[in-house]
């Protein structure tokens, strides 16, 4: 898949990034270049000031500490002043699945981009979906702390990585004298500059019906209630189980993909039909009464929107195929120019 990984994370050490650029610029005496993916400058800051500030704060009683791993500096140098001080202190170091956006944090390839010795200042890693990074963070907000989706990618690792420890009987090894785990994870980022995305990642059911909303009438025409009680889904690995054999579509089985042109040519599932415009896509649908038809759109909310619109046996949405092909490890077709040029974001 061929993406435009300066919009997810920049590679430091590609010669056209606007990293690489910044530098050029710098060099030139013109601006001042803060290099936040080499300069030391980075961590010591986190060790000379972020850190002391969270252990001073918490009365020198905290038993873990976690944030995502993106530049890597505020874990570098929060860890080793931390450590420094109680080397008993847990830190997590959490990364984002592979495909699954998060603004700021890496996948573990990605990390290896980063020239700063990140490995030693952790004590263990974990990894974390898009959906969850955002939902965490939408429930952050409603408890009115406006934090976006890499604050939320950070305590969703925390509530993951407990559930671990209670499963394997070791959370008691992380409580304090008084039975407590003191956690401090770090929220440096708003949700609003990605406010559409969470209707991208979200789940439909985390937006409740809208109270009142008639009162919106007068500066809206439209009013958007679709009959989500209508919608049928499928997950990856259902519909891979059900609709494939030997890695080939079912003859009664229809894949109808409605993303743009583009994703579809760089990626798909076999046997996908692109149908981008959904009148025709409907009329489609309507076409076969026979079979099973799936509707696949990029995170599954575009496609669930679709079928809820059509009262229809046995039409259903694929939801999360773009976030989880990868963990799952599911067949699909991808473009010879990125399967030259693939990498793993």
């Amino acid at each position: 898949m061929i993406v435009n990984r300066e919009m997810i994370c920049p590679n430091p050490n590609d010669p056209h990034s606007w990293i690489q650029k910044a530098k050029h610029l710098w060099e030139q005496k013109r601006y001042y270049n803060s290099g936040q993916y080499d300069n030391p400058l980075n961590p010591d800051a986190h060790y000379k000031i972020t850190g002391p500030q969270i252990y001073q704060q918490l009365a020198w009683d905290i038993q873990m500490f976690v944030t995502g791993l993106g530049t890597t500096g505020s874990m570098i140098g929060i860890s080793k002043y931390l450590k420094e001080q109680d080397s008993d202190i847990f830190c997590l170091g959490v990364t984002r699945k592979p495909n699954n956006p998060v603004p700021g944090p890496r996948t573990k390839n990605l990390l290896q981009q980063i020239s700063f010795s990140w490995e030693k200042y952790l004590d263990e890693m974990i990894d974390i979906w898009s959906r969850e990074a955002y939902t965490t963070s939408l429930s952050l907000i409603r408890e009115g702390l406006i934090a976006g989706p890499s604050s939320g990618f950070s305590l969703a690792a925390i509530l993951s990585y407990l559930k671990q420890c209670k499963k394997k009987w070791t959370l008691d090894a992380l409580r304090n004298t008084n039975g407590e785990i003191r956690i401090v994870f770090l929220c440096c980022d708003t949700p609003f500059p990605y406010i559409d995305e969470y209707f991208s990642y979200v789940p439909q059911h985390y937006f409740p019906k809208i109270q009142w909303e008639e009162l919106l009438q007068q500066w809206s025409t439209t009013s958007f209630s679709p009959s989500y009680n209508k919608i049928q889904e499928i997950s990856c690995k259902q519909l891979y189980r059900k609709a494939f054999s030997h890695k080939e579509l079912l003859k009664d089985w229809r894949i109808y993909d409605i993303r743009d042109q583009e994703a579809y040519e760089h990626f798909h599932i076999p046997g996908a039909v692109h149908v981008e415009n959904e009148e025709i896509a409907r009329k489609y649908c309507k076409l076969h009464t026979s079979g099973c038809t799936c509707i696949v759109c990029k995170y599954g909310l575009r496609s669930s929107d679709f079928v809820s619109t059509l009262d229809q046996e046995n039409l259903l949405s694929l939801i999360w195929w773009t976030t989880e092909r990868s963990a799952l490890d599911l067949p699909r077709w991808i473009s010879p120019t990125c399967r030259r040029s693939h990498t793993t974001l």
